[in-house]
């Protein structure tokens, strides 16, 4: 699946790398990635402009799991989907602590039809905003 235009968000300028991200993303041939820093509670994008959001082992360090999930959503264009892997509770010691059906019941209380599969140490979530 190609990206129409791929966004690399992250929290804060230093965990963006400096300049590998963009150094990677001229080798890998993606020249329209941008790379923007921000808040996971106050996203900067208009609501309902964003098809697909991913979160690589990003959530359980969030101390409003729930909000972010709201925020995300908000974000989603209808029918947008968010792609997530999370550590489960046997294998990580810090952050939010869940198990697999753990992630998946916060998913669904945040209102997404939640698919789950899990793999050694982690939890991979697709989760599909709902047309309410």
């Amino acid at each position: 699946m190609a990206f129409k235009h791929p966004i690399f968000f992250k929290h804060s300028p230093a965990l963006l790398g400096g300049t590998s991200y963009t150094f990677n993303a001229n080798v890998l041939g993606v020249p329209n990635v941008e790379f923007r820093t921000g808040s996971a509670y106050a996203l900067p994008f208009d609501a309902g402009s964003i098809e697909t959001a991913t979160c690589f082992f990003m959530l359980h360090h969030l101390e409003d799991i729930r909000y972010a999930l709201s925020e995300i959503k908000r974000v989603l264009k209808a029918g947008g989907e968010l792609k997530a892997v999370e550590p489960l509770v046997q294998h990580h010691t810090h952050g939010t602590m869940l198990s697999a059906e753990g992630w998946k019941e916060l998913f669904e209380e945040a209102e997404f039809d939640t698919g789950m599969e899990s793999r050694p140490g982690a939890v991979i979530l697709r989760a599909v905003k709902k047309d309410l």
